[in-house]
């Protein structure tokens, strides 16, 4: 098939995938490529469609698109809230008027809780499904 041609039969499926209300049974049947359910962090989509699918409405569809050879067609298709990280340069703990054990178990606390961060940091894929996070 050459260029114009695979250009215009993505384009023609265009409408039928942005009114799907089956997109992994959609792309099954009219892919090349297997669908990808995964969720995914802003940064890890291609420059080109990536802050448009982060500011984009639900069922937004991109496309079609060249990517690496390939026509493309974009949907955002689902949308999930995931902290996915933590920044902190200080962690400051009054002393003046408390009692230094309970400063130091709040201390602990707050060490466990960073731990964690890093072990979700280290084994993200088996912790937290990746679609588009806001």
């Amino acid at each position: 098939m050459d260029r114009q041609a695979a250009m215009f039969a993505i384009t023609q499926l265009t409408d039928t995938f942005r009114t799907s209300t089956n997109d992994s049974v959609f792309v099954v049947l009219n892919s090349d490529g297997p669908f990808n359910a995964s969720y995914n962090k802003k940064g890890s989509l291609p420059f080109n469609i990536d802050s448009l699918m982060f500011s984009a409405p639900l069922g937004f569809v991109y496309g079609p698109y060249e990517e690496n050879g390939a026509f493309r067609l974009a949907k955002l298709s689902a949308v999930k809230m995931m902290p996915d990280s933590v920044k902190a340069s200080h962690i400051l703990l009054k002393i003046e008027g408390a009692v230094k054990d309970s400063v130091l178990a709040r201390a602990d606390s707050i060490k466990k809780a960073l731990m964690a961060v890093q072990i979700l940091k280290h084994y993200p894929t088996s912790i937290l499904p990746m679609k588009v996070r806001r």
